[in-house]
């Protein structure tokens, strides 16, 4: 196509003149590995009507790159000789490749009864026609698995408002008038990348939640664990503190009893030197010791064991206060114990519940 929107020189010979203008394709097949497609449409004269020719252009589109829906807006300018057998009108899609043979996608025919009923209207006539692309006898299933399509826009120049000639057979169909063509190729070229865009975003977000739920299982295993080592510690650690207070109390009783024997041989000390000193201090005794020299000797040495008595008993009222204070430190070590132990308690019974 000339791709310029340019009209070729008007034909005075009575030969019909057509515009078909290129609008786009649809649903085009992926075609290239690291890409889409790109492609073009060219017309095939070969294929076309003898009649046929294209005049002003080299008789295809340009060249869109890497989109299923290219837009073209571009018109061929086709010239038939002859009204009453036009033949067909053939056009391909291609892949174009920059280092290889470009590839035919499929046909487009517009058949020479549709024509030949086109041509029923006057000149100035345009018609948008929508038509499948074919290979080997198959519609082209496109990149969606929808049917790959060409929009044309068939527009008569010259030979219009012609009486069809009755050797013609009606055609099986004619070609639907579509309503205008609205060209929203480019926003469903941007709706298909927002949701190709929410589509990765979706999957993204389904991986990271996978991963962030596996982790949150592993550290709520791995605080099960901590917690029952936890449990079991403090299970020692009260154990250990009822021991610890068992044997504080079984020495507090020890001490008890070892302090009311340090106190009963006092106070046998104390009445056996209180006797001691009445002996001494009676005259009948102070005079036998001077009469008599056993009594003497014996009251020196009941003196004697007085004074070693004396002297026991300071070491037994030293002894007393020692143990008096080991005592006090014994409860006092047992009292503070005691609300530790029980609060420890209620902390694993809080855990475990």
């Amino acid at each position: 196509g000339s791709g310029s929107g340019r009209r070729a020189a008007p034909v005075t010979d009575g030969a019909i003149q057509l515009d078909i203008t290129i609008v786009g394709a649809e649903h085009l097949p992926k075609t290239d590995v690291l890409g889409t497609i790109d492609s073009y449409v060219k017309f095939e004269e070969k294929l076309s009507g003898p009649p046929i020719g294209v005049v002003g252009g080299k008789g295809e589109t340009s060249v869109k790159k890497n989109t299923y829906t290219p837009v073209w807006n571009e018109i061929f300018h086709f010239v038939i000789k002859n009204d009453t057998n036009p033949g067909n009108i053939c056009l391909s899609v291609m892949d174009w490749n920059r280092m290889e043979a470009h590839e035919l996608v499929g046909l487009v025919t517009i058949h020479e009864a549709d024509i030949l009923t086109l041509l029923e209207q006057d000149n100035g006539h345009e018609q948008q026609v929508v038509l499948p692309v074919i290979l080997n006898g198959k519609a082209v299933a496109g990149n969606d698995n929808s049917d790959t399509q060409l929009v044309l826009k068939i527009k008569i120049i010259a030979g219009g408002g012609r009486v069809r000639a009755a050797s013609i057979p009606k055609p099986p169909q004619k070609l639907a008038a579509a309503p205008p063509a609205v060209d929203n190729s480019a926003q469903v070229e941007v709706l298909k990348q927002e949701i190709k865009s929410l589509t990765d975003q979706l999957s993204e977000t389904e991986s990271r939640y996978d991963h962030d739920q596996a982790s949150a299982q592993e550290k709520i295993r791995s605080l099960e664990a901590a917690l029952a080592r936890e449990k079991e510690n403090n299970r020692d650690l009260i154990a250990s503190k009822e021991d610890m207070r068992r044997e504080q109390l079984r020495l507090a009783d020890a001490a008890s009893k070892e302090l009311a024997a340090i106190k009963a041989e006092r106070d046998g000390l104390r009445q056996q030197l209180e006797e001691a000193l009445q002996s001494r201090a009676d005259p009948a005794a102070r005079e036998l010791a001077a009469t008599n020299p056993q009594a003497a000797e014996l009251i020196a040495k009941i003196k004697t064991a007085f004074e070693g008595r004396r002297e026991t008993l300071k070491q037994l009222q030293t002894m007393e206060h020692k143990v008096a204070q080991a005592l006090a430190l014994i409860r006092s070590t047992n009292a503070a114990a005691q609300p530790e132990a029980a609060a420890s308690a209620s902390a694993s019974a809080a855990r475990g519940a």
